[in-house]
């Protein structure tokens, strides 16, 4: 199973996504970077393959656009910097009020390759909560709460997204096998990015 780590940080300015490649259980390589400039829409991330990058806007890895801010459940378009795409990512409206569940598509495919759900809802609702709240919104939420990839046919756990620790944000996503031959890497970490930075 393929394993990925995300760090999200906050500053005065900027909310940070460092993602690293694994090593062992521990974060490795720095394979991306991406920074949302706070009080800015949440419509777009770009990651690019350094800090330096993001700053000079060179070596971009790839990007999560939205397609349209008027659709009732947004799509959001994961490419590299030739508009090659990855696949997509939707946020389904009529269960994503006070909790997250998204749709992960693969490129040109209209049924979904998996489904993202939160793994204890009771703590999603808070997380949502927290996100409403005046400048703590903007931070990382401080507790553990976990993500899952489902089969969304079997809806059988096929991957999963886990904050390691409280008042830490670092993410660990983990891929099943059955699962990351129908996407780049790009998309997965795509669709943990937008369950923090985007929703």
């Amino acid at each position: 199973m393929p394993t990925l780590f995300i760090h999200e940080q906050s500053t005065l300015s900027y909310n940070q996504f460092r993602v690293y490649e694994s090593a062992g259980e521990q974060s490795g390589r720095l394979i991306a970077y991406a920074e949302h400039k706070r009080g800015t829409p949440r419509d777009a991330l770009f990651f690019y393959k350094d800090e330096h990058g993001a700053e000079v806007k060179e070596g971009l890895v790839f990007k999560i656009k939205m397609r349209s801010a008027q659709e009732l459940e947004p799509l959001y378009d994961v490419s590299d910097e030739e508009n090659h795409a990855y696949g997509s990512l939707q946020k389904e409206f009529t269960t994503s009020k006070w909790h997250d569940s998204w749709r992960v598509f693969a490129p040109d495919t209209p049924e979904p390759i998996a489904l993202i759900k939160e793994r204890v809802p009771k703590l999603g609702a808070a997380e949502h909560f927290w996100k409403r709240l005046p400048f703590l919104g903007e931070q990382p939420f401080v507790l553990t709460y976990a993500f899952n990839f489902c089969d969304p046919i079997t809806n059988t756990v096929i991957g999963a997204c886990t904050k390691q620790k409280p008042f830490n944000g670092m993410y660990r996503i983990d891929i099943n096998e059955t699962l990351a031959p129908k996407g780049e890497w790009c998309l997965f970490v795509a669709a943990c990015a937008a369950l923090n930075g985007l929703s």
